[in-house]
Order: structure tokens, then C-alpha cells, then sequence
């Protein structure tokens, strides 16, 4: 083999490494990135309430019955409580660090 084909395998050998490596940071920084919206995520929600399907059950039925019977006090909580869920949501991240 001549050198300049020497060189040219060295350096593609080197690139495939040096893409490797690069990888792999961008892999664990999106993981970091990412850790902090695992705990909205639904299947993070579904692993913490595996176990509590039939308080969520009942917690749906409770729901569902104000929703029949009393939709304008329903309606008025909701627009109340959004938007102290998206300042909780704005929050968390500030203070998990």
C-alpha cells in the first residue's frame, strides 16, 4: 500500500473514533437534557401509579360524577388550577437543581 492510502486509512480510522466519541456526549447530554421531563412524561406517571390503579379508578369516578352533575363548578375550578399546574411546571426544574 502506498502511504498516501496509509494515511488516508489512518485518517478515516480516526474519524470513525473521533464520531464515536461524539456520540456517545450527545447521547448523555440529551439523557441529562431529558431527566428533568421523565417525571411528566406518561411513562414515568404509569410506572409511579402501577400500583394504585383502583385509587385511580375511583378518583376517575369521582371526576366523572361532578362532571355530570355539576359541570359549571367543574369548569370554573379547571380555569382556576391551570395556571397554578403550569407555575408548578415552570418551577420543578428550578428547584430539583
Amino acid at each position: 500500500m502506498s502511504n498516501s492510502l496509509k494515511r488516508l486509512a489512518a485518517r478515516r480510522a480516526e474519524l470513525i473514533e473521533e464520531c464515536a466519541l461524539q456520540r456517545a456526549q450527545v447521547a448523555q447530554e440529551f439523557t441529562l437534557l431529558r431527566s428533568p421531563l421523565n417525571a411528566f412524561s406518561l411513562d414515568g406517571l404509569r410506572e409511579r401509579l402501577a400500583g394504585h390503579s383502583t385509587l385511580l379508578l375511583a378518583v376517575a369516578g369521582v371526576a366523572l360524577g361532578f362532571v355530570v352533575t355539576r359541570p359549571k363548578r367543574l369548569l370554573s375550578l379547571a380555569s382556576r388550577a391551570l395556571p397554578l399546574f403550569g407555575m408548578v411546571r415552570k418551577l420543578l426544574p428550578l428547584l430539583s437543581h
